[in-house]
């Protein structure tokens, strides 16, 4: 009779520290959501009552405006340069796979464009070196601005595989 009773007491004390930790937790998130809102909604109704507010809204659609522009006035990449880039890979002897070659980008700006090609190689160490190598000092038609190693693991196939990508820059008139 004295283990049911003391079973009965555990259940109850559990019953009601479960109670108060959940109210707890309920008062403490719900606190800080109102707490929000009401920030929320001061901030909104300071900025709707500042004089300026149209006009600033209007000059940063401005400026909106002009980057868009900006941006869609960059052109496509001349191919030429990308294509000659793509032969001089297939010309070498190293034995680095061409992966991706994602378009290229053009940003002109008066008489200037600068062109940037991404080109993404797969291969050994020393393959890619060699080829990174030969592009700093035999290939004259755009510059190699950059390099990043990476690798990827097939878990599937238990392989790790090398990855280099390359961004080589040119500027034209």
């Amino acid at each position: 009779m004295s283990q049911q009773l003391s079973n009965r007491v555990v259940f109850y004390l559990f019953s009601i520290l479960a109670v108060v930790f959940g109210a707890l937790i309920y008062n403490i998130s719900l606190g800080e959501t109102i707490a929000l809102k009401e920030n929320f909604e001061s901030l909104q109704d300071q900025v709707a009552n500042e004089p300026g507010y149209s006009k600033s809204l209007a000059l940063i659609s401005e400026q909106i405006r002009e980057v868009e522009s900006i941006i869609s006035s960059s052109r496509s990449v001349d191919e030429t340069t990308q294509q000659k880039i793509l032969n001089y890979i297939e010309k070498s002897k190293h034995g680095a796979n061409l992966v991706e070659v994602p378009e290229g980008v053009s940003y002109g700006h008066g008489i200037y464009a600068i062109e940037t090609h991404e080109i993404v190689l797969r291969g050994t160490y020393v393959q890619l070196v060699k080829l990174i190598n030969d592009f700093e000092t035999d290939f004259g038609f755009a510059k190699l601005k950059s390099v990043e190693f990476f690798r990827n693991e097939n878990l599937r196939l238990k392989t790790t595989s090398l990855y280099a990508r390359l961004y080589f820059q040119n500027i034209t008139k």
